[in-house]
């Protein structure tokens, strides 16, 4: 089978040589060659298999276990130079645009979710939802009213099943129209299903590049 793509893939460079080395065997002893070589013997046996695209990343630990930021760096940067056999240098908007890049395709993954009819939009549906069906998250505008966020929050408190659904309200009233093709969707509930499912693993990614909490859980819903 050609024109496969090979994920999770490594390679090392001389300031990242002996990570391996905490794996027992012969296979790992012979292993930090084949993680030196990126060009030569490596595109031949990608050749060989099938293999058109490799997603490679520096062996672990790596650079994360270099407690110097300053050399951590340094290393990072002769990783990507080896990589692509010249300098690179990530420009200074870098980590907006992969954040705008992934906030992109959780949004995507919402929209169709709707269009396979998983996903119950406004206050009404939504609270008919939590009422009697199976859902997996709740999904409410980041500028929400607070008191209509209290509302469902107390009908989703309602359910013996509230702990494990998850309560989204990391994207705005603006970008929930454009990814359900309605205008002021301010809440709702996500319907069981793999499509639902994609976009719950998408927020998660989101919101773990961002940073913990890697997902809100349920609110407190006041007196």
């Amino acid at each position: 089978m050609q024109g496969k793509i090979a994920v999770e893939e490594q390679f090392r460079i001389a300031e990242t040589t002996g990570s391996e080395s905490r794996y027992p065997g012969a296979y790992w002893a012979g292993l930090s060659a084949k993680l030196l070589d990126i060009h030569g013997a490596r595109l031949a046996e990608m050749d060989k298999t099938g293999i058109e695209i490799e997603v490679i990343s520096l062996n672990s630990n790596a650079v994360q276990g270099i407690p110097d930021l300053a050399k951590a760096v340094a290393v990072a940067r002769k990783a990507f130079a080896r990589s692509f056999k010249r300098d690179v240098r990530a420009t200074g908007d870098l980590v907006d645009v992969t954040e705008r890049l992934i906030e992109r395709a959780a949004l995507d993954a919402l929209a169709i979710a709707h269009k396979a009819r998983k996903v119950a939009i406004g206050f009404a549906k939504a609270d008919t939802a939590l009422a009697r069906a199976p859902i997996l998250a709740l999904l409410s505008a980041a500028d929400a009213a607070p008191d209509g966020v209290r509302k469902l929050t107390a009908a989703l408190h309602r359910r013996e099943d509230a702990g494990k659904i998850v309560v989204i309200d990391v994207f705005t009233s603006a970008q929930l129209d454009l990814a359900l093709g309605r205008s002021n969707v301010i809440h709702a509930a996500l319907l069981a299903g793999p499509e639902n499912e994609t976009f719950l693993a998408r927020v998660d990614r989101l919101e773990r590049f961002r940073g913990p909490p890697p997902m809100s859980g349920l609110p407190d819903i006041g007196g």
